[in-house]
């Protein structure tokens, strides 16, 4: 019997918003844990943001996720930045903020405001904005600017600086190489190459 109600004070504890242990003075208002079957049945309302794990069924929505994003099948969506690992088994991770550590995803991965990390997926990763580090996926990757490396049948970027290995590889600015049977920079000395290009 006692161990029950350690067990229940523990749950509690833990489904708590963190700002319940705060100072009135600190803003932090995010959860530790957050069950999601979809959103609003969810234990941390979308508003809210989770500082520890989120475990998803369908769909979640938070403001800001901190640590492990897992997702069984759907859509895993946080309307500000997302730090850690984020997994979904069958669905979509989608980021409106930036994306900061690694996603993974058997679908598409979406990180609206640039990612730093890794993105892995089945199809599609796609990174707006400011991004730097690794895409892989099977079908395509979309980056804007970005640095690193992007491997894909299809991979495209406005501004790139790194190597990108696909069939196609197309970018607007380059800084780096290009391997690939088809191989296009825009706004390169030679705007198309077959199997390699480079621009510095």
């Amino acid at each position: 019997m006692a161990r029950r109600r350690l067990l229940l004070a523990a749950l509690l504890v833990a489904l708590m918003p963190t700002s319940a242990f705060a100072d009135d003075n600190d803003d932090d208002d995010s959860y530790p844990f957050q069950l999601a079957l979809f959103d609003p049945v969810q234990i941390a309302p979308s508003e809210q943001s989770v500082g520890g794990v989120r475990l998803s069924i369908f769909y979640s929505l938070n403001q800001d996720v901190t640590g492990l994003d897992l997702l069984l099948v759907g859509l895993n969506r946080t309307d500000g930045d997302n730090v850690g690992v984020s997994f979904a088994f069958l669905g979509v991770n989608w980021v409106e903020g930036k994306k900061k550590g690694v996603q993974y995803s058997s679908l598409f991965n979406v990180a609206q405001n640039g990612f730093y990390g890794v993105q892995f997926s089945l199809f599609l990763n796609y990174g707006s904005g400011d991004s730097a580090g690794i895409q892989f996926a099977s079908t395509a990757n979309v980056g804007r600017r970005m640095s690193g490396v992007q491997v894909s049948l299809l991979n495209v970027a406005d501004e790139f600086t790194g190597l990108q290995v696909g069939f196609v590889n197309i970018v607007r600015q380059m800084k780096g190489v290009q391997i690939g049977l088809f191989n296009i920079i825009t706004e390169g000395v030679l705007p198309f190459m077959l199997i390699a290009n480079a621009m510095f």
